[in-house]
């Protein structure tokens, strides 16, 4: 039986230079406070009290340097929920801060190399951080002593017990193999928030496969259990040569962990953006690659299912040439709404704020807006934006994105690449219009448009007219108001 507490508290060490400074800072400017109160607030001459004016002067005074002192040299500390998979963040002032627990593989020791701690202390300062879902970083420890930040890591590793290494644990190791169920693991293909892609090995048929695991520490969180099946009775329902297959789901158990997989093929390719980083995009190889997502993604919303995280990274090209789209991981089969149409409500907690940032529609930022399948042709638009210009649509911080998203309009593809036509000009831009209405209503449409300009046919659509151009540079500059207005 598990006797451990239901929280487990790892104090926080802090042994960085620059904060030490800032407490020898704290401490110099209390003691002259302090002195100030003692040379110029004293009692006149002949008198042996203070005067109430000055009383609240001196405690005032008293009461900043106490505060100050308090905040820089209270002890922080690290909550873990081992009930519910949280943590609880002790910051210096706003409180404890709320996150979903982390990766153990991204526990990292860093070691500070700069020219001043090796001058002054001919030490390395070892530091560990923890990587959220979100990949924000954590620092939980600053220590000059190894052993001592080695010490904490095994201690967080064997807290969450995530690691690739960690699944001979789950599932043995028979001649130094890594075995989950009837595969053998080979490497890590990628990870992310939601779990994790690993090139392995079907043990009878010698088959590759892409196996996707749930990581224990997610999958201390029901939604995300659920999540995870919703996935894969998403990628059950579907067919299609451009959308990943899906052939064996698993589970292992064992007293250290329990993982949750399904194994689907492995896709021998790149992605689009291995390919937007290599420059060897043509014009004409970019709007194919458009053609059979948008394709893909006409299949996807004819069965009701809404991806939500097209990008380039989720987008492979086969050797082959074939386009298929891969990571359901955030994707909503809207047939299982309650209410019966398509949409998502804005009371539904999954709906908003999930994808990436730079791919993310307007009304997926809009928590007042409604999200159809009209937000994939969005997402396409941006990455058929990005073939043809190499370059995002909207650049810079998370503020900044999120901004841009919802209120102001992007260059033309042709103005970063001037080789870019304007007919593919008219394509990404409508496909990336901030009002849904006014963008490509089904794959098909968009698919259609770019067929045509291969053929050297005239375009469905028409570009945006001068006036129009006008109108919305007013309207979302001067205005500063939301499209869905």
């Amino acid at each position: 039986m598990d006797m451990q507490p239901p929280v487990i508290w790892i104090p926080m060490s802090r042994q960085n230079p620059k904060l030490k400074v800032l407490k020898g800072c704290v401490v110099s400017l209390s003691l002259l406070i302090l002195l100030f109160l003692l040379f110029y607030l004293g009692p006149s001459p002949g008198e042996h009290l203070y005067h109430l004016q000055d009383m609240e002067i001196i405690f005032l005074l008293i009461f900043i340097p106490l505060s100050l002192l308090y905040l820089v040299f209270k002890p922080r500390y690290l909550g873990i929920d081992r009930t519910n998979g949280m943590l609880y963040y002790s910051r210096i002032l706003f409180g404890i801060q709320t996150y979903y627990v982390v990766e153990v593989k991204h526990i990292e020791l860093e070691v500070d190399l700069s020219k001043v701690l090796t001058k002054l202390h001919s030490l390395q300062l070892q530091r560990i951080y923890l990587r959220l879902h979100n990949n924000q970083l954590l620092l939980i420890s600053e220590e000059y002593d190894k052993e001592a930040s080695k010490e904490l890591c095994r201690k967080l590793q064997k807290i969450f017990r995530v690691e690739i290494k960690n699944l001979q644990k789950v599932a043995g190791s028979r001649k130094g193999e890594i075995r989950l169920g009837d595969y053998i693991i080979h490497r890590e293909l990628s990870h992310g928030g939601m779990g994790k892609i690993l090139l392995a090995e079907e043990k009878n048929t010698k088959q590759l496969v892409a196996l996707k695991i749930l990581p224990a520490n997610v999958a201390l969180k029901a939604k995300y259990i659920s999540s995870f099946a919703r996935e894969i009775q998403i990628l059950q329902r579907l067919a299609h040569p451009g959308i990943v297959k899906i052939l064996h789901l698993g589970r292992e158990v064992s007293v250290d962990s329990d993982i949750y997989f399904y194994a689907m093929e492995y896709i021998e390719g790149r992605t689009v953006s291995e390919l937007i980083r290599s420059q060897e995009l043509t014009l004409e190889k970019a709007v194919v690659i458009a053609i059979q997502a948008a394709l893909a993604l006409d299949y996807l919303h004819d069965n009701q299912i809404i991806h939500r995280d097209i990008k380039p990274s989720n987008i492979m090209v086969r050797n082959t040439g074939q386009v298929v789209l891969i990571d359901f991981g955030i994707a909503r089969d809207t047939a299982l709404l309650s209410d019966g149409n398509a949409h998502y409500s804005s009371e539904d907690d999954m709906t908003h704020n999930l994808g990436t940032l730079p791919y993310m529609s307007p009304e997926q930022l809009n928590p007042k807006a409604t999200i159809d399948h009209r937000t994939d042709i969005y997402s396409l638009g941006v990455t058929l934006y990005e073939m043809l210009a190499s370059q995002r649509p909207f650049i810079g911080g998370n503020q900044a994105l999120f901004r841009a998203i919802l209120y102001q309009e992007p260059n033309e593809p042709s103005a970063i690449n001037h080789s870019v036509p304007k007919e593919l000009d008219t394509i990404s831009m409508k496909a990336m219009e901030k009002n849904p209405k006014r963008r490509y209503q089904t794959g098909a449409e968009m698919a259609e448009d770019l067929h045509r300009w291969l053929r050297g046919e005239p375009l469905i659509s028409q570009p945006i007219g001068t006036w129009r151009k006008l109108w919305r540079k007013f309207w979302t500059y001067a205005n500063w108001l939301s499209p869905f207005k």
